[in-house]
């Protein structure tokens, strides 16, 4: 198809070949983040000798990497032996076979006789685990498919999100004086997920030694997603014990779809800062930045960004902390502007009705509400309290346990209008001469303020806060131009409430999926028994005794391993012993299995091979009559678990059993309205997840004004 071994290199032929090869890429994929690079941006990476890419494309990378080793050795130019030789040191790996064509065609256009790219599944093969390099860079997938990627289990970092997994394989392939630059998304940076921070830490503590943080948009019109680089050296990482942080506000082009070309441009001087501070490394000098250089860059300790436990390398929470230091407004301690006091509660069991008392379980992180589940206080109890109930105004930060240094912010938008409360929490109560309320909450909810809280923190496990919070110090501009902040803000926060709105609508819209099948003709209501074998799962006890470490285990699947998951079961915490599968219940890829206890009702798809035990119900298909997605969004719908829910039995604690699961009736209309119905519901979670990224960028836009004070 692209005529690899037909191409000769003449110009006219060589113009008509890239044509072609760029033709297959659009014909490949659209508006895929491997494929488009920005020729520049691997500038940024690659003053290399030789260079890998474990997720080549069509190989930008490493021709960019090729063109500037011969434009740094324009005055004495390469022999042709040493063209080769530089040749033979570019590898590329790629999952798709078309990339891999691709890929060598490109490289044969630009020169390379025998291009060095293989076909690979880099985060899935364990063929060339055992290969390491001297340097590598990549602007990798960005996106994982459907269930997330299955991994061998050979990484560092155990994920199934394919950005944390070609990072963690880069840094588990370079050689003991490697480097590297990969560019990454945003949750690289600053997710909190657990493989997210477990990455962020092994960063910190082998080879990263700058990240540059890029605009949004960089990679317009093709891709939008706000990206940065990470930039590894093994050798120099060792003698510092910091990391350099750079931010490019411009690129030389504008952030548009079009990318015009405009004069603003930092990356010349972000790659001056980076080549004194290697050079500096390099000679054991210190090394400084000057007063133009701090604008876009400084330095940060490893010890300061481990402090809070979640190595968050987001360079604005940090620029901010050098900001406040020489900051135009000024710093006051937080116990000058308001008062800081606790709630209570009364001795005793927990009531059903009164006045709502307000713990640290009630407050998001995003400083909403959450009163799924309300706790009360008798009524004369809170007539007796003088310092506990809520006012307008008053900015909320929990001050123990797990969530310690959450802000909230009651006013009349609360979801309530009367409240105490209780003694996990401090009320602030500011001096409204003094400090505009929302101001102070902003603030507090920022990183900045935040990690100021965070550093308060004392005591063993969860540990908390005390009033020592009253020192914090926070930026006091006047009244009218914390006024004119709040302002910028809340235009800001309008839009996030309206995108929350929209997928609060959407997710609603998903617990009530197939009500509108009723309204079809003629849809038959088919007993899940008639479609599917269903079985108890089974527990060999004492499990203990058929609990294994080993790698050849077989998967105990608990409900605990659905923390964090919404559809595919894609791996367990524990294995089992062979023994100890005989006496439960095997499941395979494509089954489906339904918790039948405590939080019953729950579905989901597997994705590997296990054993469930008897809190699990199995269905296994008979027919090819229902889709697969289908099924998992009927029976997480409301309607049919307000069917479990009438049909449980039990006291305390119901149950589902076979029988009843059997008896219950689902709609079934043709595979094509089911697949149809399908597309809508996978339509929805597209809107859903545009919404929760403009939440992001909105946040971040608030987080932007705050570091202007």
């Amino acid at each position: 198809m692209y005529a690899q071994t037909a191409i000769k290199p003449n110009t006219l032929l060589r113009n008509g070949a890239y044509g072609i090869v760029m033709r297959g890429v659009q014909k490949c994929t659209r508006g895929c983040s491997s494929l488009w690079d920005r020729k520049r941006l691997p500038l940024c990476c690659i003053k290399l000798d030789t260079a890998t890419d474990p997720a080549c494309g069509t190989a930008g990378f490493l021709i960019s990497a090729f063109k500037h080793i011969l434009k740094e050795n324009k005055e004495k130019p390469l022999t042709p032996d040493e063209r080769k030789n530089l040749m033979d040191h570019f590898v590329g790996y790629d999952i798709s076979p078309d990339m891999v064509r691709l890929s060598k065609v490109n490289l044969y256009l630009h020169g390379f006789p025998s291009p060095t790219i293989f076909e690979y599944d880099t985060l899935s093969s364990e063929e060339k685990w055992d290969e390491n390099f001297d340097v590598m860079l990549a602007n990798p997938p960005f996106m994982s498919p459907k269930g997330g990627i299955r991994p061998h289990k050979r990484f560092s970092v155990q994920a199934n999100r394919s950005e944390v997994l070609f990072v963690d394989y880069i840094l588990e392939h370079l050689r003991p004086n490697g480097r590297a630059g990969i560019i990454v998304p945003e949750g690289i940076i600053f997710k909190s997920a657990t493989a997210y921070k477990a990455l962020r830490k092994l960063l910190i503590e082998d080879g990263l030694l700058a990240v540059v943080s890029l605009p949004a948009g960089v990679f317009n019109p093709y891709a939008g997603v706000k990206t940065s680089i990470l930039l590894f050296d093994n050798g120099l990482a060792k003698k510092t014990e910091d990391i350099l942080f750079l931010k490019i506000q411009n690129d030389g082009y504008d952030l548009g779809a079009q990318r015009r070309k405009i004069d603003k441009n930092d990356l010349p001087q972000a790659l001056e800062i980076i080549k004194e501070y290697k050079t500096a490394l390099k000679e054991n000098k210190k090394f400084k930045l000057n007063e133009e250089q701090a604008k876009i860059a400084h330095l940060v300790a490893k010890e300061k960004i481990a402090e809070s436990g979640d190595y968050n390398l987001s360079s604005d929470r940090y620029i901010k902390a050098v900001n406040f230091v020489n900051q135009k407004w000024p710093m006051v301690e937080l116990g000058q502007v308001c008062e800081i006091f606790n709630g209570s509660r009364p001795k005793g069991g927990a009531i059903n009705k009164g006045i709502l008392s307000i713990g640290g379980e009630h407050i998001n992180y995003d400083g909403s509400f959450n009163l799924e589940k309300k706790k009360y206080i008798p009524e004369d109890f809170f007539n007796k309290l003088k310092r506990a109930k809520l006012e307008t105004g008053d900015v909320l930060v929990v001050k123990d346990g797990a969530t310690t240094g959450k802000v909230g912010y009651f006013n009349d938008k609360s979801p309530f209008k009367i409240a105490a409360v209780n003694e996990h929490i401090f009320i602030l109560r500011v001096d409204k001469e003094k400090i505009d309320s929302f101001y102070l909450y902003q603030f507090l909810k920022s990183p900045k303020g935040n990690t100021e809280i965070l550093k308060h923190k004392v005591g063993a496990a969860q540990g908390g806060i005390n009033l020592s919070i009253k020192q914090i110090k926070i930026p006091l501009p006047p009244l009218e131009v914390q006024k004119e902040i709040v302002e910028q803000i809340e235009v800001k926060q309008k839009a996030i409430d309206a995108a929350k709105a929209v997928i609060e609508n959407l997710e609603r819209e998903r617990r009530y999926f197939g009500q509108e099948i009723r309204k079809i003709k003629d849809v038959e209501w088919v007993e899940l028994g008639e479609l599917y074998e269903i079985e108890r799962g089974g527990s060999p006890r004492p499990i203990q005794k058929y609990l294994t470490k080993k790698d050849n285990g077989i998967n105990w699947i608990k409900i605990s391993d659905t923390k964090g998951v919404s559809k595919y079961i894609l791996k367990t915490e524990e294995k089992i012993i062979p023994e100890g599968a005989k006496k439960s219940k095997m499941v395979y890829e494509g089954d489906f299995i339904l918790s039948n206890s405590m939080s019953f009702g729950r579905p989901y798809i597997m994705k590997t091979t296990g054993c469930i035990h008897d809190g699990w119900l199995l269905l296994r298909a008979k027919f090819k009559q229902v889709d697969q997605d289908f099924l998992y969004y009927i029976l997480a719908s409301e309607y049919i678990y307000e069917q479990f829910e009438k049909a449980a039995t039990g006291g305390v604690v119901k149950n589902l059993n076979i029988g009843l699961v059997k008896k219950t009736k689902i709609p079934l209309p043709s595979l094509e309205i089911q697949k149809q119905l399908v597309v809508e519901m996978e339509e929805q979670e597209k809107i859903i997840e545009a919404n929760k990224k403009l939440i992001g960028i909105m946040e971040q836009k608030i987080a932007d004004v705050l570091s202007e004070i």
